[in-house]
């Protein structure tokens, strides 16, 4: 995957026209916050979290394509529980052509990314390489079609029965009227391979690997969004999704006492429960050109094929499948303030999101809060 993806990078940057417009960016973010539960279990231990990243981009543009090289650089920190620390590191190349006069474009990319953690999480670290390609085409006078796809290979160091690939294709119709009213509809098909297909990673502390399935997942998801303008200054949207096993094949990693108990792919793979999901959205621009953005959501999540267990990691004696019902309620406000005319403004922002997970699982059965304050400058 990594050869290929260097092999498509060097074509495009040997064969793209050497006349385009080079225009370079950069922007650093920094953020810090409060956690009533990092770890998001029943024992609600809370910390302190810092983030900070840089992107930097350099763009090759001319009236009907556009070529951008990034880098795209996070560091997490914890205050108490520094052992979850971590770095993520991305480059690629993401390109587009418009197609024609009509508002049809091509749009494709590929990329690398590493996460590194510390020697207790090391285990935890990966390697990834994606590539992606899609299309926009006007249908009609204000209906656009979109279709795409994006291929990934997901390489963990240490947790060989882990790595696999991944693909997802979408078709998606959007329509706007002059109302102010966006109606969009997609429908998407994931599909996951575990590489090898017999898994052989064994760990300390780690000594048992569940597998439920032949090492193939295919899962369907659709969803339906509407947005309506209210005003010039407010915007209210929702959304409505169902995700849905077609064929079912997860791996969790466990410990002698049970399942190890965590929000990651590696314990709560995406492809393990069927969803319906209900979300709706209110932006409001506010004077002295502050934003404000608040929602909440509804995630009802049944598990396939696995129970629930109490917290001594037995199942109940029904043995009842893991059901977790999830609300997430959220506000941003955001407001920028330009200090010099030679770049761009500042954008402040400050958060807060509330999570309740009422779970038949003990262990998952919690309530976690999130508050953040953000800083961002683009040059």
């Amino acid at each position: 995957m990594k050869k290929m993806i260097l092999k498509l990078a060097l074509f495009t940057m040997i064969f793209y026209p050497v006349a385009l417009l080079a225009q370079p960016g950069f922007s650093v973010q920094s953020s810090g916050g409060y956690t009533s539960n990092v770890f998001g279990n029943y024992r609600t231990l809370p910390d302190y979290y810092t983030d900070f990243n840089i992107y930097a981009n350099n763009d090759w543009l001319s009236e009907n394509y556009g070529l951008r090289a990034y880098y795209d650089g996070t560091v997490t920190m914890f205050d108490r529980y520094r052992d979850k620390n971590y770095h993520h590191h991305e480059v690629g190349l993401s390109f587009y052509h418009d197609l024609n006069e009509n508002g049809g474009r091509l749009y494709a990319g590929i990329g690398i990314s590493k996460r590194n953690h510390t020697d207790t999480y090391q285990w935890f670290e990966l390697n990834e390489a994606f590539l992606f390609a899609n299309t926009r085409i006007k249908l009609m006078s204000q209906l656009y079609g979109y279709l795409g796809l994006k291929i990934t290979n997901r390489n963990y160091n240490n947790l060989d029965a882990f790595s696999h690939w991944q693909s997802v294709y979408f078709a998606r119709i959007s329509k706007f009227f002059d109302s102010g009213t966006t109606v969009i509809f997609e429908a998407d098909l994931l599909s996951k391979n575990y590489i090898p297909s017999t898994e052989k990673s064994l760990i300390e502390g780690f000594p048992e690997i569940v597998t439920i399935g032949d090492s193939y997942s295919r899962q369907a998801v659709v969803l339906f969004r509407m947005a309506q303008a209210l005003s010039i200054t407010t915007g209210l949207s929702g959304q409505v999704l169902v995700r849905r096993n077609l064929s079912n094949s997860v791996r969790y990693l466990g410990t002698s006492d049970g399942f190890f108990y965590s929000d990651e792919e590696v314990f709560n793979d995406v492809f393990g429960y069927n969803a319906r999901e209900m979300e709706l959205t209110l932006k409001q621009s506010l004077p002295w050109k502050m934003k404000l953005s608040t929602g909440s959501m509804l995630k009802l999540k049944e598990y396939n094929n696995r129970l629930a267990l109490d917290l001594d990691g037995n199942p109940f004696l029904d043995e009842r499948f893991r059901n977790d019902k999830r609300w997430i309620n959220w506000f941003t406000l955001e407001k920028t303030i330009r200090l010099s005319q030679a770049v761009d403004p500042l954008a402040l922002s400050i958060g807060w999101t509330s999570v309740n997970n009422r779970s038949n699982d003990v262990y998952y059965d919690y309530r976690t809060s999130y508050f953040s304050f953000t800083v961002s400058q683009d040059f």
